[in-house]
Parts: structure tokens; sequence; C-alpha cells
């Protein structure tokens, strides 16, 4: 899932990236985006995140409308804007977990679907809120099942 709206980095009184915040807009999108999921019986066990501000605040939210307790949102360098996407592929295949969200930004979560699917070049172009499924195996390729837009899932949210 990629991070809700957030404050417009061009405005004066914008902090530094990382600490930019969810606007109040962002906010609700986020929380009709993630009901939405809800909606599509997505049951993560576990929620990893970006430890910038507003994928952190959309993971929150995102756990929140999930039905997950907070200690099940884990930072990790591995969804920061520019990570290597071989670094996050890695902490997925040994994370003991059936069903994991995680929460970016572009273009890193477009690279690491592309290298799940063991393509070289990006296929999507999430929006904010939108989010895609991907079944990764142990090993190997995984297979794409589902790309959502933010309008299909807060549709799907109410």
């Amino acid at each position: 899932m990629r991070h809700g709206l957030a404050q417009d980095r061009d405005d004066p009184h914008c902090p530094p990236d990382p600490e930019r915040r969810l606007t109040e807009e962002g906010i609700r999108r986020t929380r009709q985006a993630a009901h939405g999921l809800a909606r599509l019986d997505i049951a993560p066990e576990l929620v990893l995140t970006s430890p910038y501000l507003r994928a952190r605040e959309t993971a929150d939210i995102a756990a929140a409308e999930l039905g997950l307790k907070d200690d099940l949102v884990v930072d990790t360098p591995d969804l920061t804007p520019e990570a290597d996407p071989t670094l996050l592929l890695a902490e997925l295949r040994k994370r003991n977990a059936q069903s994991i969200l995680c929460v970016g930004h572009l273009p890193h979560l477009d690279r690491t679907v592309a290298r799940m699917l063991g393509l070289s070049s990006d296929i999507t172009s999430l929006k904010k809120t939108g989010a895609v499924c991907v079944d990764l195996p142990p090993r190997g390729r995984g297979t794409l099942i589902w790309l959502a837009t933010p309008k299909l899932l807060r549709t799907l949210g109410g």
C-alpha cells in the first residue's frame, strides 16, 4: 500500500521529507481505503512500514481498520523511497507470516512489485493509498493477485 496524501513539499512550512505528515484529507481517504481493504477480507499478520511519518501514519490507520494491534506495525528502512527492493524481498521471505501488509513510497513500491514478479521494469504506478497484492513464494517469482486503485478501495470502504 502506498502512503496517503501528505503535506505539500512545496509549502514553505513543510518539514523535511521524512517528517511530512498526512493531511486531514489524507487521513480521511486513508481510513476509507483501509476500510476497503478490510471489506476485501485482507488479514495481514504483520504490517511493515517505512519509518517516514506519512507512511507510519498510513500503516497505523490501516492496522486499526484491519483490527491489528499496535505492536504488529514495524518500521523498516527497507521501505524508504530509494531502498533496494532486494532488501525488502529478503526481509519478507525471512518473516514467518502468511500475509504481510507493506506501506511505503514510490518509486520503491513499483520497483519492488516488478522485482517480485521477475520483471526488469515497472508495471505499476501506485497512487496514494492504492494497493497491490502479490503472492510471493519462498523462492522464485511472485504472482500478481490484484491491483486496487485508491478510488476502488475508498468506494469499497464507504
